[in-house]
């Protein structure tokens, strides 16, 4: 296939390239930086530009047989008015202007593969979430409801669309851990707030895999949850990563701490969300990395260098 990838510079998107080409499918990338793009990815078959408005060139739409949108500003740091407003505006307009891009093409449109996160569900304590669950009314959650809606748009102009919604994805080169090693590292790692929280979490491995596997089964639409079929209590996912490091993991960070220095986006670490990938396990797929600590030892020897 030839698949087109907005966001390949980042942590999932970088190991999606790779492993696409692996596998000798056409990998190409929308971009706004197209020549760092280019030097930092060089298996990539084109580099497109964004247009002015984020819209995708549509010559980079025309010979693609999907379309996997992972591009927007990171949630992480302090949501200022101005983060907050950029954070929901790059997932609205962006994903807004790809759609109508795919809505403009003459012939069979391509299958878009959109993400979204399990943010979508709120603060919901020890309620299970499966793909059925309702949204939260906080503001990750109307971003992911606003952010769904647009991506859904392409049903209409006949395009199959999947949606992930992510967890906290896991490896040793970015995202979540990349954030947690020196803190813990140095034994200053434990529970946050009560610690009782779900943390849904899921490997990087799988994240691809699970992309993969959506590009082979085009007709798997819809929404489904991207997290490790056991979602970890946040006391317990501090445990292991202190266990697997060798280091205590027992040092507090009491909420109000916490709220002091995050802001609003402390809700977003003391929030617990117990997603399971109910519609994923019930099309087949398999994850190679379901348990916690398997997958932290995993991505702490690949930091080592122990293993690739």
């Amino acid at each position: 296939m030839h698949v087109l990838i907005t966001g390949a510079t980042g942590f999932v998107g970088r190991r999606l390239c790779h492993a696409l080409h692996r596998d000798g499918h056409q990998v190409s990338a929308v971009s706004r930086s197209r020549d760092r793009t280019r030097n930092a990815m060089p298996d990539l078959a084109e580099v497109y530009p964004y247009d002015s408005d984020l819209s995708v060139p549509q010559a980079a739409l025309e010979t693609a047989d999907a379309v996997v949108h992972l591009a927007g500003e990171s949630i992480g740091g302090k949501w200022t008015p101005a983060k907050k407003a950029a954070i929901m505006e790059s997932r609205t307009q962006g994903t807004r202007a790809l759609v109508d891009g795919i809505a403009d093409l003459n012939g069979p449109k391509p299958h878009l593969i959109s993400t979204s996160a399990v943010g979508y569900y709120g603060d919901r304590g020890d309620t299970a979430l499966t793909e059925d669950a309702p949204p939260g009314d906080d503001f990750l959650a109307q971003v992911c409801l606003a952010w769904e809606r647009e991506a859904r748009h392409a049903e209409a102009s006949g395009a199959p669309t999947t949606i992930f919604r992510v967890g906290m994805v896991l490896g040793h080169d970015g995202g979540a851990l990349e954030k947690m090693w020196t803190v813990f590292s140095l034994g200053a790692g434990g529970p946050l707030g009560s610690g009782l929280q779900y943390w849904p979490w899921v490997d990087i491995h799988d994240v691809v895999r699970a992309l993969q596997f959506s590009l082979d089964r085009p007709d798997l639409q819809g929404v489904f949850n991207l997290t490790a079929p056991h979602p970890a209590r946040q006391k317990a996912f501090s445990r292991a990563l202190g266990r697997a490091l060798c280091r205590p993991a027992l040092a507090p960070a009491p909420s109000l701490i916490l709220r002091l220095f995050l802001g609003e986006f402390s809700s977003e670490v003391l929030a617990s969300r117990r997603a399971v990938p109910q519609r994923l396990l019930d099309v087949g797929f398999t994850f190679e990395y379901p348990d916690l600590e398997e997958a932290l030892e995993k991505a702490i020897r690949q930091r080592r260098g122990d293993i690739r």
